[in-house]
């Protein structure tokens, strides 16, 4: 639709415009707000201008929202997943009743641990080798507090107490001989224990020695059968004294 410009009159010999004169500027309008007020939920909206309509003032009733239903959250299930595998997390539920499944990679298998070893024993810390030359998870017992320090390839580290607390004195064991016997020539010793470990009863039986070679003819005996004093010729002379 073409746009009007003008709206003339024929007067029997022109056309004469029936547009007035253009009239001064209008004051600008000014629109602000007053006031907002938060109504309880459920009631109905208002505006209204406590002002003029070229200087309007707004006072704004907004019904507060009701109040929403709680959302929840839990876990459905928590299942591991393959190691290397990327962590899933899948909501099974709504955005308002969560229920979580979480699918967790199980780690890869780590490197084989050091074992300890123990090298020795040292009566104080103190005393511990300061240059170590040795493995790394080599250990030493301080026997000054029982503690054992491993060798972590710079330092040494308390592991804690190693050894348990002195135990009570035992009972002293008894040891007695029940009885000796002789056995054939020939045959093995043996020792039997009749008793418990401790208090021993030990049975012996000793094999009787083999019979040894017959000995060289001895020299014959000096005897001397007489009052006065003999001459004795050798070592083991007999004399007989008789009255004179």
């Amino acid at each position: 639709m073409a746009q009007t410009e003008d709206v003339k009159i024929w007067d029997g010999s022109q056309w004469v415009s029936i547009a007035g004169p253009e009239g001064p500027p209008g004051a600008a309008a000014t629109v602000s707000v007053l006031q907002t007020n938060t109504l309880l939920p459920g009631s109905q909206a208002s505006v209204t201008n406590q002002g003029t309509a070229t200087n309007a003032e707004f006072v704004f009733a907004i019904p507060q929202g009701a109040a929403g239903q709680a959302a929840t959250v839990s876990v459905d299930s928590t299942t591991t997943g393959t190691p290397g595998t990327n962590a899933i997390v899948e909501n099974v539920g709504s955005s308002s009743q969560a229920k979580f499944r979480f699918t967790i990679p199980r780690g890869e298998k780590g490197d084989p641990g050091t074992g300890v070893r123990i090298v020795g024993s040292v009566d104080t810390v103190q005393d511990l080798p300061s240059n170590y030359t040795g493995s790394v998870g080599d250990m030493y017992i301080v026997q000054a507090d029982g503690h054992g320090y491993i060798w972590n390839g710079t330092g040494w580290t308390d592991a804690g107490k190693i050894q348990g607390p002195t135990g009570p004195k035992g009972d002293a064991a008894t040891v007695v001989v029940g009885s000796t016997n002789t056995g054939d020539p020939g045959t093995l010793a043996n020792v039997t224990n009749s008793g418990d470990s401790h208090a021993a009863v030990l049975q012996f039986t000793i094999p009787a020695g083999q019979q040894g070679e017959k000995g060289d003819p001895g020299a014959n005996a000096e005897c001397y059968v007489q009052s006065n004093q003999p001459a004795a010729k050798r070592a083991g002379a007999i004399w007989i004294q008789t009255a004179s």
